[in-house]
């Protein structure tokens, strides 16, 4: 993609508990500060970023997206039925919430044909740059669901959390293997980004860090370098009881801190967003 295009972005890792929803959080909302019409997606069926918005009733009470893609159901669901507007909440972007019922409804739509294209189709095709600037979409962390393979498919571009340790590289390259080349055999993915969050100032980021600068420089972006371990912040996202208690009360971390040390971090993955890549 050209720079100032439109984008959609999936936050993916097959690995929990690397920080995808604070990303997405985060990242919608300094995209959207900067004047986009941002759209987040939550296609985890455990809701953590519908949750994270203060959007927990529709998670157990709302229509959602799975109704809106499958062809079976006997109402007639429209966007303006799975979107929840940022009027409404008080956020700077408009969300999809997920809904407790999303793993039955992914069980029904994988038993059909080409069922990994119909989010790319029914929902990003028709409002990415019609509605929306940037659409980020929050994943599961599982290897086997056709919301994560559906969204990766859809947005065409990934950003990938990373927690310390080398480790979580090899996830990330499974992840690349097992789902985003098979992707890539029926359309262009790229990867933006990969981000240490959530991290800590100890050996085994540094690890991490090495590994990057090494084999993946054209992805890491500048706070995640070695030489931030001379800064007084130290590299990645860092492990901020803030962001933490933003989600709990429903709000972005800027929001609940707006000097916050991390949001320039986060200011710098809407810069990748925006150019479409580290390097641009």
């Amino acid at each position: 993609m050209e720079n100032g295009e439109s984008r959609a972005i999936a936050i993916a890792n097959n690995k929990g508990g690397v920080g995808k929803t604070s990303i997405s959080i985060n990242l919608a909302d300094r995209l959207a500060k900067r004047g986009h019409d941002v759209l987040v997606i939550d296609t985890d069926p455990s809701g953590n970023l519908t949750e994270g918005v203060g959007l927990k009733d529709a998670f157990q009470n709302g229509t959602h997206f799975g109704q809106f893609l499958d062809d079976d159901e006997d109402e007639d669901v429209g966007f303006s039925d799975i979107i929840v507007p940022g009027e409404e909440t008080g956020l700077p972007f408009d969300v999809m919430p997920s809904h407790e019922d999303l793993a039955h409804y992914q069980t029904r739509i994988d038993s059909k044909r080409m069922s990994m294209t119909w989010m790319d189709e029914q929902i990003v095709q028709p409002l990415l740059e019609q509605v929306y600037d940037f659409i980020v979409i929050d994943t599961e962390a599982s290897p086997d669901s056709l919301w994560m393979d559906s969204a990766i498919y859809a947005a065409g571009n990934v950003i990938v959390p990373l927690d310390d340790g080398g480790e979580s590289v090899s996830g990330f390259e499974m992840l690349r293997d097992r789902q985003i080349d098979p992707i890539r055999k029926h359309r262009d993915v790229d990867i933006l980004a990969l981000v240490p969050n959530e991290t800590s100032n100890n050996n085994e980021l540094r690890e991490l860090i090495e590994i990057l600068e090494e084999q993946y420089p054209e992805y890491t972006p500048s706070f995640a370098r070695i030489e931030r371990f001379d800064d007084s912040v130290g590299p990645g996202i860092r492990d901020r009881i803030q962001i933490k208690r933003a989600w709990k009360d429903g709000i972005p971390l800027s929001e609940y801190e707006p000097d916050h040390e991390m949001i320039e971090r986060f200011d710098v993955l809407a810069d990748i967003a925006e150019r479409g890549g580290v390097d641009g």
